[in-house]
């Protein structure tokens, strides 16, 4: 695949400026397939990002990478989309003004996307990676409107967000995959049994996909992403 980095506000970029920065992979708007926008996991970045997915994305298809808004202490080259505390009891505390920043930063991405006239006709999906995932499954509850398909791993539902963002129409029949590693210490299995029947019940056509493994995408699980996104794509 070609490569092009771009950043939000870079002259020349692949889209009109945005608050988040990203990279882009494969083709150019006018050529591409459609498009999928691809989040990292906590502390990770777009290369990561593209480390782990590069084989789930269809030949064809342009891939916008993007870099979480908030810095990541552990790590100055990565980053996060909110900052969340794991208490010895398993309750987690997450910022959620962090969230719902980060949340308004990748709407407003997607909603560039999907006004490019280059683009007009094609499919948009997210694709996300452990907190990119659960950034993925927010997004989807809030704008079901500018997505065509949503593929999650390792992913759970927030209360919070699904409480604010009652079924719209255009959840009905929205495709998600939702892939899930059995043995992840940060998201355990049962956040997966949990919440797929919540998209479910918002009328989400729901693919289940449980892998063996903690907090990777192996080479099967890349594999299986990319039939998904292929039939998604009519390729």
């Amino acid at each position: 695949m070609d490569t092009t980095t771009q950043g939000a506000a870079a002259s020349g970029a692949a889209f009109a400026p945005t608050r988040l920065t990203y990279e882009t992979r494969g083709p150019a708007p006018a050529e591409a397939k459609g498009v999928i926008v691809v989040l990292h996991g906590v502390g990770g970045n777009p290369a990561k990002a593209w480390q782990l997915f590069e084989h789930a994305v269809p030949q064809g298809v342009m891939a916008v990478l993007c870099r979480g808004p908030f810095p990541w202490p552990q790590d100055p080259a990565g980053a996060g989309w909110f900052g969340v505390k794991f208490n010895d009891d398993g309750t987690r505390e997450v910022k959620f003004d962090e969230e719902v920043e980060s949340r308004a930063a990748l709407v407003e991405l997607v909603e560039v996307v999907r006004a490019d006239p280059r683009l007009k006709g094609k499919r948009i999906v997210l694709l996300g990676f452990h907190q990119g995932a659960i950034m993925s499954v927010n997004a989807l509850l809030q704008r079901p409107d500018l997505l065509d398909g949503v593929a999650l791993v390792t992913a759970r539902v927030m209360a919070e967000v699904a409480q604010a963002n009652p079924p719209q129409r255009a959840h009905r029949g929205l495709p998600v995959i939702w892939a899930h590693a059995d043995a992840d210490y940060a998201l355990p299995l049962p956040l997966a049994v949990a919440g797929r029947p919540i998209l479910a019940d918002y009328g989400c056509d729901v693919t289940e996909y449980d892998y063996p493994g903690g907090a990777e995408v192996p080479p099967e699980t890349a594999a299986r992403l990319r039939v998904w996104l292929e039939q998604l794509f009519n390729l």
